[in-house]
């Protein structure tokens, strides 16, 4: 079969592309469990790996930490028979043929994210722009890598990556442009940890504690929407943040009741007042983020199996947390 056209992460970095003996790559293991604890931070790993400025250095041992055994990448295109289709790399090989190309500056973002998991295995739609340095507005090249990964328990790794550019035969649709998925592919029914923290837990609203707590996020346009969750001794809390252009409100759906609060920049530092709830808070924010958390008893609130869901409506737009459905609460002690 004639070979297609290679298009890989650019529609440039392959051009030197060969056939190379497989060398065996890092071993998983050594991954940091930073880059492969979620679907997000692997995604995120990969496309760090493989941006740089015109003599940045990448770090390929990182990289070799990404993938699964037998990993392959495939740049799709036209092929001169007048059909498509694909070139197979070893994930060792695409370091060793991409590192003099991405060497002369290549940067690539991420514009649009879709995620669709079952179980241990997802499919990941990321729609891509690709730069010559990270100061360039215009990008030379656009596209959708599909990444195929896989959970094995305690880590996420990726399986295949293969990709197609944009092109006037093939733009990309609207529907993979705008919205990040960072819900690790959560939906209706996905279990939704809620980490319990101990009421003398001494790392609790200190330094880095944020980071411990849950967070499922979905960035829309320009504005991040996060839904956090946690308790503490007898107490769980909810959070609705947003980062970027928001005023509207927060409105959860948990178990059979829901109420609304406000989530506006205007209401930075006031106590929370919901209708009918007994409940507490606080409005917050700093620079472009904005947050309201509303504190219940876990007891008759957020037992396990509570469904959960937070729909942040307003600018004219409803952004829910997950898409559809709702998740299921399941407490973790910490």
């Amino acid at each position: 079969m004639t070979k297609p056209a290679r298009t890989l992460l650019s529609t440039t970095v392959l051009a030197l592309a060969a056939v190379l003996a497989h060398t065996p790559g890092a071993a998983a293991q050594d991954a940091d469990p930073d880059d492969v604890a979620s679907i997000d931070a692997i995604i995120t790993a990969v496309y760090d790996v493989i941006s740089g400025d015109a003599g940045e250095p990448h770090d390929w041992d990182r990289w070799h930490t990404l993938f699964a055994e037998g990993a392959t990448l495939s740049p799709t295109g036209p092929n001169q028979s007048g059909g498509w289709g694909r070139n197979v790399l070893t994930f060792e090989e695409y370091a060793e043929v991409a590192d003099p190309a991405l060497m002369q500056g290549f940067v690539e973002a991420e514009i649009g994210r879709t995620v669709e998991r079952f179980g241990n295995i997802a499919h990941v739609f990321s729609t891509y722009v690709s730069f010559r340095s990270r100061a360039d507005t215009e990008p030379f090249a656009r596209g959708i890598n599909s990444f195929q990964l896989l959970y094995d328990g305690g880590r996420w790794h990726v399986i295949s990556i293969f990709w197609q550019a944009e092109s006037p035969a093939y733009p990309i649709p609207e529907r993979y442009i705008g919205t990040i998925d960072r819900t690790d592919g959560l939906g209706a029914g996905d279990e939704l940890t809620v980490p319990h923290f101990s009421a003398d837990d001494p790392s609790v609203n200190t330094g880095g504690f944020v980071a411990r707590t849950t967070r499922v996020v979905r960035d829309v346009g320009d504005t991040s929407f996060t839904l956090m969750a946690f308790a503490v001794g007898s107490t769980a809390t909810l959070g609705a943040m947003v980062n970027g252009p928001f005023e509207g409100t927060a409105t959860w759906t948990v178990g059979e009741r829901t109420f609304s609060v406000p989530l506006s920049r205007s209401n930075r530092g006031m106590a929370v007042s919901v209708d009918g709830v007994a409940a507490d808070g606080a409005h917050g924010g700093f620079d472009s983020w904005d947050w309201v958390n509303v504190d219940l008893p876990v007891d008759g609130w957020l037992p396990d199996g509570t469904e959960v869901r937070v729909d942040f409506v307003g600018d004219g737009r409803t952004v829910s947390i997950p898409a559809e459905g709702a998740l299921v609460s399941k407490l973790e002690t910490r």
